[in-house]
């Protein structure tokens, strides 16, 4: 298989994917058209940051999002009516529950006239359960399809009440997928799901009448993620999303806001190894706009009212990143949920907090840090593998031998069971032993290098590869096993080593040009080892996994010698392909439930 063909399985499979959808923020914009006669402009934003629910995770920019639109829509773009509910208010009558959301678009129905337009701007999570799928008020229930149905707003009963509202321009936004609902996993890759984009579809085009117009505008694509960037203060996509609506954007037309939207988003995620493909459809007919305003290009405000202003500053927040999966975050002696915790600091411009992180199989970590008002600040959680631990479950060692293979242990994390895995991809030595045992011949296709002992083997299809794991008394990993040991343990990490992509950790063709193949598995440089003893996660050859998308395909991780792309190598990417197909950079590891 060639680097094209391999780029080609990528994209394929990033666009064929679905996968659930978590984190979501949708954005109703009824545009004004361009004409002579326009109505007035009205939004609902709607922003839950914290949720009452100590299993659903907390958003870090949510509120700020929401107030940084209504400033856009209604300082700059001139919309006459901007409303908020929002979780950090003490008001409970401006609270974003269920019955508030309803109350609030059952009044505006009756101030709306066919003229008009709506925005209805939703930061928060979504869920999708059963087929079915919500906006996530403050007091959503998560735990089944009836305790949401009560609880959050379900998409279907969005629709009916945007049918009462006659606006004559009505689009959807949707700066989807931050992070995974459930706390405790809120940098899982949980990813927009087709049904929920064609879901909100069809509300956008729920409400209007004769000569009405809508668009959907979506942050990712399906089967991406939306990314969050605390050094803006908001996600990605809103950050670039306030910028054209600012004037930093050709015009306030819909294509034009959003053809720079999407360039600038693709461009920050490109440079960081990431995807993030902004999208967008519209029916009906007129060119739609923003506003038919031309205003001068400028940073927009950050906060819709002066009162806002002074809350939001007050608050201090601290974001954990990089904890293992199944870490307790505490702070001043609480448990936090959601990976964040924020106070607001209402008598002093900074605060000492005392934070103690566990995890098992981990040394503790923790201290004093400083929490600063108006400030989100970050505590890098790298705990270190505690060996008192591990060689109490392990018997003394982290590494055991099984003949001529050297196998990990990986201690698991309550959803993950313990494991061991190979050190390495299987090399050809050992493919070779399995081969003289079983009276099986090597592949006939042998790679332009020849056969090397220490190399990883090659040119084995998903099928030979399970052959061999069975002789040799293990299986192929899941494509979540393989991921959770890659990330060394379940941490929230982009790349095997951490979050920046570094080519003297890995053997690729973006660190030579072209490494022309593969490469000794017990090679000095360009190698990373984790703490687990774990080599070759990413970079050498994909790997082969048991699972598959569906019954005709086979995942693969890791990435290969023949790619020149980072993004290939990120803990999270994963490529399907026939399992009865074989390439000079495709092999296979082995895990082994247990010993």
């Amino acid at each position: 298989m060639s680097h094209g063909d391999i780029a080609l399985r990528y994209n394929t499979l990033m666009n064929r994917r679905s996968l659930l959808i978590s984190g979501l923020t949708a954005l109703a914009f009824p545009l004004t058209a361009l004409s002579a006669q326009q109505g007035k402009s009205f939004a609902l934003l709607i922003g839950v940051e914290q949720y009452d629910s100590p299993d659903i995770a907390r958003l870090n920019f949510a509120v700020t999002d929401v107030t940084a639109v209504g400033t856009a829509l209604r300082e700059s773009l001139g919309f006459a009516t901007v409303r908020l509910l929002t979780s950090d208010t003490t008001d409970a009558r401006l609270k974003p529950t269920n019955v508030n959301v309803f109350k609030a678009l059952d009044n505006l129905a009756t101030e709306i006239g066919p003229e008009d337009t709506f925005v209805l701007y939703f930061s928060g999570h979504g869920f999708s359960k059963e087929g079915q799928n919500f906006l996530g008020s403050i007091n959503a229930d998560p735990s089944s399809v009836e305790t949401l149905s009560i609880s959050s707003v379900p998409v279907a009963t969005l629709q009916s009440k945007l049918k009462k509202i006659k606006a004559k321009q009505v689009i959807l936004i949707m700066d989807a997928c931050r992070n995974d609902p459930e706390a405790g996993k809120g940098e899982g890759d949980n990813k927009l799901t087709s049904d929920f984009a064609k879901t909100l579809g069809v509300v956008a085009r729920a409400g209007g009448g004769e000569g009405s117009a809508s668009a959907v505008l979506f942050a990712c694509s399906e089967g991406e993620r939306a990314f969050e960037e605390p050094s803006f203060g908001h996600s990605v996509f809103t950050k670039f999303l306030l910028e054209g609506l600012s004037g930093k954007a050709a015009s306030l037309s819909l294509e034009d806001v959003t053809a720079y939207t999407a360039g600038e988003v693709k461009k920050w995620a490109k440079e960081r190894g990431k995807k993030q493909t902004p999208d967008y459809a519209r029916n009906g007919t007129g060119k739609l706009v923003f506003s038919s305003k031309v205003i001068a290009a400028a940073e927009p405000a950050p906060i819709v009212e002066a009162a806002r202003v002074a809350k939001k500053s007050f608050r201090a927040s601290l974001v954990f990143k990089n904890a293992p999966a199944g870490s307790v975050i505490k702070v001043n002696g609480a448990v936090v949920s959601g990976g964040s915790y924020g106070e607001d600091l209402t008598e002093s411009e900074s605060k000492s907090v005392s934070v103690l992180i566990t995890a098992r199989g981990f040394k503790a970590d923790g201290g004093e840090v400083v929490i600063k008002r108006g400030v989100v600040s970050e505590y890098d959680a790298r705990l270190e593998p505690d060996p008192v631990v591990l060689a109490s479950k392990v018997k003394g060692s982290r590494k055991t031998r099984k003949g001529n293979v050297e196998m990990c242990f990986v201690p698991g994390n309550g959803t993950i069971s313990d494991f061991w895995m190979d050190a390495t991809p299987v090399t050809v030595a050992q493919y070779k032993a399995y081969c003289a045992a079983t009276g099986k011949s090597m592949p006939k296709d042998k790679p332009d290098w020849d056969w090397i002992d220490d190399h990883p083997m090659v040119n084995v299809n998903w099928h030979d590869a399970s052959g061999y794991a069975t002789w040799a008394g293990g299986r192929l990993p899941t494509s979540a096993e393989f991921e959770y040991a890659a990330r060394d343990g379940g941490r929230n990490i982009e790349f095997p080593w951490g979050n920046t992509f570094d080519t003297s950790k890995l053997w690729c063709s973006i660190s030579f040009g072209d490494a022309g193949k593969t490469a000794s598995v017990k090679r000095q440089d360009r190698i990373f080892v984790n703490t687990h003893g774990l080599s070759d996660m990413a970079g050498n050859v994909w790997q082969w996994c048991s699972d598959g998308p569906d019954s005709a395909y086979r995942y693969a991780k890791g990435g290969s010698w023949i790619n020149d792309n980072a993004g290939f190598f990120r803990c999270a990417i994963r490529l399907d392909d026939n399992p009865t197909i074989a390439s000079s950079n495709w092999g296979f590891r082995l895990l082994h439930p247990g010993l």
